[in-house]
């Protein structure tokens, strides 16, 4: 059997060897239990990712359901601030070696069928981004024909990453007067 090479062309097009192929190694549980490190394309790594996120919105879901805000923030250890009423600086944009991670956590979150999705693109969003340290925000208008909204973001180094989060007032509880 003479062969061809693996650069030389067939009946089903020119064929790409394996190394040139864009893998990335990802560390899955094997059939047995035991951690095995596989190598897959870039769009079952995005796959894969959108899944994880996935499971972690699940989590999400319920505990906003279960627990008060601060407390859901503590557990996912996001930071939410709710006690200065300063608007963000700005607009800020997500580096590059995140963005995979947010593309897939706000894949994850498209099609969610539990109600507004802001407050939960941020908990993903800021997990994502944890070792950035951001900040979750929530704010409050009134339209013209005065319905009442809410909305949240986030906000890297006082810069928020949600053009529309400016036209919200950020939301400040007082603190109380203990004494």
């Amino acid at each position: 059997m003479g062969g061809r090479r693996a650069s030389e062309g067939g009946m089903g097009g020119p064929r790409v060897p394996s190394s040139d192929v864009r893998t990335r190694p990802v560390r899955v549980v094997g059939p047995a239990g035991h951690l095995v490190t596989v190598r897959l394309t870039g769009r079952a790594v995005a796959a894969l990712l959108t899944v994880r996120w996935l499971a972690l919105l699940v989590a999400v879901e319920i505990g906003l359901r279960l627990l008060p805000l601060p407390r859901l923030c503590r557990i996912l250890a996001v930071q939410l601030d709710l006690e200065s009423g300063s608007p963000a600086s700005g607009l800020w944009h997500v580096p590059q070696v995140y963005a995979p991670q947010v593309r897939s956590a706000l894949r994850a979150t498209r099609w969610w069928p539990f109600g507004d999705t802001c407050l939960r693109q941020c908990l993903l969003l800021a997990r994502a981004l944890r070792s950035l340290h951001p900040v979750i925000r929530i704010g409050v208008r009134r339209a013209e024909s005065g319905a009442f909204s809410a909305h949240s973001w986030l906000e890297v180094d006082g810069a928020s990453l949600d053009p529309t989060s400016a036209r919200f007032a950020t939301l400040a509880v007082p603190k109380s007067d203990e004494g």
